[in-house]
């Protein structure tokens, strides 16, 4: 209620409404002075000269009436303009009418997130329905002039989408700012996003053993069944401090369709409590010398293992191992286009190291030598490496399309 308050009341401070709350105010005070005025008597003071027949007027109930009529409609057109969700001519009323009509936006809107005191996410979808430069500076506004709010968004969009965009925007800039294996508009997005995962899709067995327990039972039974699947999932993993305990007690229960998928969305809830977190970060730390030394580089991987991890969980099937799922997201975050390539093309994945032969383009031909890229792939100091079959069940956690990236 404070918040629908305080948006109401700044809305009532700006735009138009101003012109037409001091014309209704005026006219509402001169409306109950008259209505309830004693009426003027002396004779004296009338008279016929054209100001005294205009001040005799407004001295009666008459005059009253429709100054508090005039009063009324300004103010219930001032409530309309103010408080009636906008719309793009409202919107382009504000910009005339306000000056530095962003900067007040911004400011009023690092003022409503103060007054929430919860983390706040906005979601934004289909922005890949939109024009590529609209794309660009809906992005780059939310980046500056939204940047000190405490806020998250997470945008649903289709990745190329978003890069092509900006390949297309700042096409001037494309011989200068190379990276072998990094896409130029993939630069971009590294710099704009914290997270950038795929959309998870359910395997094809957890889909098939779910459809058959629904054959077999009515909707109310289904419901009750996951709600009791569900509390026994939360006692179960309460317990439980390490994402390998965790990880080994889902992997248990695969007979029942109904309570793995419980345990699996308990699962992520639990794995973010900061005793897990903790343990899982632990985990983590051989993988340093594997990452850039930067300590963005570093947040973008703990970052990214972790919904690669929860994503893998919702989708169902098997587990795939964790430290090949951490290496692929030192791949994925370091050279995206490669990545790209390997999703492809699973099997070339033998052949990092040993480039010979082989018809790529040439940024992808020295990603192949790289000894920086070699030491991910066979996993130096890790005690496993990637192969094409796990690349191959990797991509079982993408749906072709859609994909989600948070800004923070």
């Amino acid at each position: 209620m404070k918040l629908i308050i305080w948006e109401h009341l700044w809305r009532l401070r700006v735009g138009h409404s101003l012109f037409l709350w001091l014309p209704s105010v005026v006219f509402g005070i001169v409306g109950l002075v008259i209505l309830f005025a004693p009426p003027n008597t002396d004779a004296s003071t009338s008279g016929n000269q054209p100001f005294d027949i205009f001040f005799n007027f407004l001295n009666t109930r008459v005059g009253a009436i429709i100054s508090l009529a005039v009063s009324m409609l300004g103010g219930i057109q001032a409530l309309r303009s103010s408080l009636v969700p906008g719309s793009e001519r409202a919107a382009r009323e504000f910009d005339e009418l306000t000056n530095d009509p962003m900067n007040r936006l911004s400011s009023h809107f690092k003022d409503l997130a103060k007054l929430v005191k919860q983390p706040i996410a906005i979601f934004i979808d289909d922005l890949d329905r939109c024009r590529d430069s609209f794309t660009v500076e809906f992005l780059e506004g939310i980046q500056t002039l939204f940047r000190e709010a405490n806020v998250s968004y997470v945008i649903a969009a289709d990745r190329p989408w978003i890069y092509t965009s900006y390949e297309k925007s700042y096409d001037s800039f494309k011989n200068a700012l190379t990276e072998p294996g990094v896409p130029f508009g993939q630069l971009f997005l590294a710099k704009i996003f914290q997270i950038s995962v795929s959309l998870p899709r359910l395997s094809t067995t957890i889909q098939s053993n779910y459809f058959e327990h629904l054959l077999k039972t009515s909707p109310s039974e289904t419901q009750a069944d996951l709600d009791k699947a569900r509390d026994d999932a939360q006692k179960k993993l309460q317990s439980l401090q390490t994402e390998d305990e965790i990880l080994v007690e889902i992997d248990k229960s695969k007979d029942d369709p109904i309570y793995n998928q419980a345990l699996r969305e308990a699962g992520v809830a639990r794995l973010s409590s900061p005793e897990v977190e903790a343990h899982t970060e632990h985990m983590l730390k051989p993988f340093a010398h594997l990452l850039e030394p930067n300590p963005r580089s570093m947040k973008r991987f703990l970052n990214g293992y972790g919904i690669a991890r929860d994503i893998d969980l919702l989708r169902g099937g098997n587990i795939i191992e964790r430290k090949k799922l951490a290496l692929w997201t030192i791949l994925t975050i370091r050279w995206p286009g490669l990545a790209e390539y390997l999703e492809s093309h699973p099997e070339m994945v033998k052949r990092i190291g040993h480039p010979d032969g082989i018809e790529i383009s040439d940024p992808l031909q020295k990603l192949f030598s790289d000894q920086n890229v070699r030491d991910v792939v066979e996993g130096k100091n890790i005690g496993t490496s990637l192969d094409d079959k796990t690349i191959s069940e990797l991509l079982e956690l993408r749906t072709p399309d859609s994909r989600v990236g948070v800004l923070a």
